[in-house]
């Protein structure tokens, strides 16, 4: 277009330029299908830290990294502005709180708020990483240990030191999208982080970019059960983006998500095997509580002494003392908590006949001891 412009004798000022160069822009970025970000699978990364498997980037701990900004669902300008202050970790109960001061969809800039606790039970060593990684508290637990040098303090909770410095670390700068891109793309060419069913639906347009940890986190998270509503708060989506970063997933595997299927979900317990446990619990409160004939009956016996009339004592026969005292019980139904309720005593060595022969007081015959 511009030489026959200038074929035709026409001058080409600096308007035809700017318009010339703003249409060739758009015609380049425009053209072929829209470009995506690739997801990867948080397990292959934190397998890639197991084995021992690194690269060659100015990322600190870069594998905690891929994994956290996956399980925070977080953007790469998100990563970028943590600050070691927005980190706050509970040691006993095991949590931890991430604040973002602020966020693409926070117009009103009044930040964002999670708590995670910790969700894997799995020992807390390298060789067990697939597991304790893809959890947010013990996965920022361990990144604060080699990133910022943590060690365990004295108080329970505590804010990680640092204030305003940034919590994930390039070199001396902030982490940006162009560092995780290709820290995602040196590790998938050294041990490949994407799911092998993932591989055919990628196009030439798809490629590693700072919002592959927005949908590797959205999958995940839905792989793992999360409700779709929970994952869009999660992810701060006002949009329904979540149905294209959820892809094939919710299709994936039908036959867990199905009240007509056999088949358990992983992790999960069949009603008949909890049926069994609870008739065996209640079989074994029976058998304690069942006293039918002197054979069955224990050697000692635990009594209640209850004041009647003048210094006269009754006792009474005990069946059990579990629970407060208001749910103790006898053979007759004797209210513990009356006044007249004096004390139990437990008899290791003696027997009924002895307490019948009145050695304790005036035996009770409503029910006690017949």
């Amino acid at each position: 277009m511009r030489r026959f412009h200038l074929e035709a004798g026409h001058a080409w000022c600096p308007q035809l330029q700017l318009a010339y160069s703003d249409a060739m822009r758009f015609a380049r970025r425009k053209l072929g299908p829209p470009r995506r970000s690739k997801e990867y699978d948080c397990r292959l990364v934190a397998l890639a830290f197991a084995i021992g498997i690194m690269i060659p980037s100015s990322i600190v701990a870069v594998h905690h990294v891929l994994v956290l900004a996956a399980l925070f669902m977080l953007r790469a300008a998100e990563v970028g502005q943590l600050n070691l202050e927005d980190v706050a970790i509970d040691i006993h109960s095991k949590q931890v709180a991430v604040k973002l001061s602020h966020s693409k969809c926070d117009a009103t800039a009044r930040g964002y708020r999670c708590r995670w606790s910790c969700i894997c039970a799995s020992p807390f060593v390298r060789q067990h990483a697939t597991a304790w990684m893809l959890c947010p508290f013990h996965a920022m637990w361990d990144y604060a240990r080699l990133a910022h040098k943590f060690v365990h303090p004295s108080a329970a909770g505590f804010a990680l030191l640092g204030g305003a410095s940034p919590l994930f670390l390039n070199g001396n700068k902030r982490v940006d999208a162009q560092a995780l891109a290709r820290a995602l793309k040196q590790l998938d060419l050294r041990h490949s982080i994407q799911r092998p069913e993932t591989l055919p639906r990628m196009g030439p347009s798809c490629s590693f970019g700072g919002h592959s940890a927005r949908r590797t986190g959205c999958q995940l998270w839905f792989r793992r059960g999360l409700p779709e509503a929970v994952i869009r708060r999660l992810a701060r989506w006002r949009s329904d983006i979540i149905e294209i970063y959820l892809a094939a997933a919710p299709l994936e595997d039908l036959g867990t998500h199905s009240f007509q299927s056999d088949r358990l979900a992983p992790g999960a317990v069949s009603m008949e095997f909890l049926l069994s446990e609870i008739r065996k619990i209640v079989g074994d409160h029976l058998a304690a509580l069942k006293l039918d004939g002197p054979s069955q009956r224990p050697k000692g016996l635990k009594i209640l002494l209850s004041k009647i009339s003048g210094n006269q004592v009754r006792v009474h026969e005990v069946v059990h003392l579990r629970g407060r005292s208001t749910e103790w019980k006898t053979r007759c139904g004797f209210y513990f908590g009356r006044p007249s309720s004096l004390a139990h005593v437990e008899l290791e060595d003696s027997t009924r006949d002895e307490v019948k022969a009145g050695s304790f007081g005036c035996v009770c015959t409503a029910g006690c001891f017949r």
